[in-house]
Order: C-alpha cells, then sequence, then structure tokens
C-alpha cells in the first residue's frame, strides 16, 4: 500500500530540521513518548549538509495479533535507515524488521521532505509499505500504517513542543 502522513509545524523548516536530525532526539522520544519504548542510535554520520542515522526502534505493542497470528512484540522493532539533506529539506528512509522472517515479506521505505507554510513548515512522508502474506498481509499493512501513524503524530507533537521550548536550540 502506498501511504502519506502530513505534519504542520509552527517553526520554521530549519528548526524542525535541527531537532529532527538532533544527535539526542532519540533518547528524548525514548523518555518523551508513549509510543516509542526504546530507541537505540547504531549510526550516525554528518557530511555537510547530509545526515545518515541508523536507528534501532522499539515500538510500544499494540497490535497483540493478525487475524489467528500472535503477534510477539518483538517482531514490531525495526531499524530505520535514513538520509537527510538538510540543504533540499528532504530526505529518504528504508525500515527493516529486526527478526529476519518478518524482513523478508515486508518492505517499508519513502521520502520525507518539508515546505514552507505561512505559519512555519508542514512535513510529508510518503512511501510504500508492503506484506507479503497470503490474506492477512493486507490487514496487516491497515494495521501497521495506523500504528506508524500515531508514532509519527506523536513524534510531530513533541517536535512542535520543543521548537516552542527552545530546547535543543
Amino acid at each position: 500500500m502506498k501511504f502519506e502522513y502530513t505534519h504542520e509545524f509552527s517553526a520554521p523548516i530549519e528548526r524542525i530540521e535541527r531537532l529532527m536530525t538532533h544527535p539526542d532526539i532519540n533518547r528524548i522520544m525514548t523518555e518523551r513518548m508513549t509510543t516509542i519504548i526504546g530507541t537505540e542510535v547504531k549510526a550516525r554520520v554528518e557530511e555537510g549538509a547530509v545526515v545518515r542515522r541508523k536507528v534501532l526502534y522499539k515500538p510500544e505493542p499494540m497490535i497483540k495479533s493478525v487475524g489467528p497470528m500472535k503477534v510477539e512484540p518483538r517482531w514490531m522493532e525495526w531499524v530505520e535507515e535514513s538520509t537527510y539533506d538538510v540543504s533540499r529539506h528532504e530526505g529518504r528512509f528504508v525500515n527493516t524488521p529486526v527478526i529476519g522472517q518478518i524482513a523478508e515479506k515486508m518492505v517499508n521505505n519513502g521520502t520525507v521532505r518539508f515546505v514552507s507554510t505561512q505559519k512555519g513548515c508542514r512535513r510529508v512522508l510518503t512511501g510504500e509499505l508492503t506484506v507479503k502474506i497470503f490474506i492477512v498481509g493486507k490487514i496487516a499493512e491497515k494495521i501497521i500504517a495506523s500504528t506508524a501513524e500515531k508514532i509519527l503524530k506523536e513524534e510531530a507533537d513533541l517536535l512542535e513542543k520543543l521548537a516552542a521550548s527552545g530546547e535543543l536550540a
């Protein structure tokens, strides 16, 4: 399935980008978000205007089963590999499940881009989420997409609060 999530911010692009790419953002996400119970930065490299990251995410278990199949919390963990170009206000990401058998059956990748608005900026995430399991795959995609939307909304709310408070300036 294709997806698109949009978030509005009252701060300018540059402020939200600094927060989103800040070395401490994952620690703060773990401390303050309810949808994420853990993150671990595996790699983070800045090359000029480009930030490359590899981050393990452990979401709060929201999915207990897909049809008749019980879902273990570890099945929902993923590693984000992303590249964000601050000069272009856009980036790419690939999210790969930690469990190999899940990773073989799932594709999740896309882009993030920012545009200026009258009140600040807008973040637009677009991409693809495909679960290659006969019959239950489409159900799983909808559940995963709904969970991702909640996580991204909570992250956007956190970025907005951080921007307003001046924290991580």
